[in-house]
């Protein structure tokens, strides 16, 4: 006699499959004075599609917001003057002044800042000229924390690491949130992707945290009243 069919009681899952398609976007690097080795027109980045287009513009708004602050640094230079931003650094950054990578002591922050314009240069010359892993701008994972504002995993190579990030996409919708900020904090993702480090949520008075810092309040004293802990929240 035949029994009754069994009754399949396994689970049946479901195949996730999320489109990465990235959309190229190129942005011009500005031609800043007395480097040496040539420089890229432009830099290539590969921006996860599920951005909306006002997002993937003030992404390109906060690339160029970085770069420009790197210009001036340059151009100042050149006039025998220190920045705003490397003023502003060097009063502030006290701890981890050296990347991974530079084997000298730094003596002090405005040395520090040297560096970490060498290592910008460096990183935006792989980029552009193809010799680093192409940089994306990456949307979170599913199923993982996002990032408060912009991420950059830890890496110690300006000449091969790309600058990839991970972006919030909901911090970019803030309308409430000035681009300074996120400019800050696009420059702290890209300081750890070119060898730069910091204590598990310490960022007053080391390095990669006071350079962020100094751009999301304008370059300008700390007197002005705005609260470290109120930048921070934008950082890793």
């Amino acid at each position: 006699m035949k029994g009754r069919p069994r009754k399949d009681t396994s689970t049946k899952q479901e195949k996730l499959t999320i489109s990465q398609a990235f959309m190229r976007v190129t942005v011009a690097l500005p031609q800043a004075p007395s480097i040496e080795d040539p420089l890229p027109t432009h830099l290539t980045f590969f921006v996860d599609s599920r951005f909306t287009t006002a997002q993937r513009n003030r992404i390109t708004r906060l690339i160029t917001g970085v770069m420009s602050q790197w210009a001036r640094y340059y151009i100042n230079r050149d006039n025998g003057v220190n920045s705003p931003l490397k003023q502003c650094t060097a009063r502030y950054a006290r701890f981890n002044l050296a990347p991974e990578w530079f084997e000298d002591k730094i003596a002090n922050g405005n040395v520090a800042v040297d560096v970490m314009m060498d290592g910008l240069t460096r990183a935006f010359i792989a980029n552009g000229f193809g010799r680093a892993f192409r940089a994306q701008i990456m949307y979170p994972s599913p199923g993982t924390t996002p990032p408060k504002a912009i991420r950059g995993a830890n890496a110690s190579d300006p000449d091969r690491n790309s600058l990839s990030v991970i972006i919030n996409p909901k911090t970019l919708s803030r309308i409430d949130l000035g681009d300074t900020t996120l400019i800050g904090s696009l420059l702290h993702a890209w300081l750890h992707r070119i060898g730069y480090r910091h204590p598990a949520e310490l960022y007053t008075s080391y390095f990669i945290g006071e350079a962020a810092m100094c751009l999301m309040h304008g370059n300008t004293s700390k007197q002005s009243g705005v609260p470290d802990s109120r930048l921070t929240a934008f950082l890793d």
